[in-house]
């Protein structure tokens, strides 16, 4: 069953599971692109999340990725800790909601 047709409570029972085995990672839901849903360090920095989103985005070297957390879509400061943004910004279901997306900035 897709992630979007689940309820509720079987998003949080699976997003519950997923800490448990895991407990040095976030889950994170990014919006917007094919493998949506992630297992990120707990301790990484938003910079460095961008890094790891990058390789997994076909992008080219002229675009530049923009994050964005939460149900606000809010832009978080590139050393902020990703564990600090779940904390603050986790859905009910304690999934992080991210939605993506890319600029041409140079030229």
């Amino acid at each position: 069953m897709k992630w979007t047709h689940r309820t509720p409570q079987q998003k949080r029972d699976d997003v519950l599971r997923l800490l448990k085995r895991y407990p040095d990672k976030i889950p994170v839901y990014i919006e917007g692109i094919t493998q949506n849903k992630f297992l990120v360090p707990y301790d990484i920095t938003v910079a460095q999340f961008l890094y790891m989103l990058r390789e997994k985005v076909l992008m080219t070297p002229t675009e530049s990725i923009f994050v964005f957390f939460g149900k606000r879509k809010e832009i978080m400061p590139s050393n902020m800790i990703i564990r600090e943004i779940y904390d603050m910004l986790k859905d009910d279901d304690d999934m992080l909601y991210a939605f993506y997306a890319k600029e041409n900035v140079f030229g």
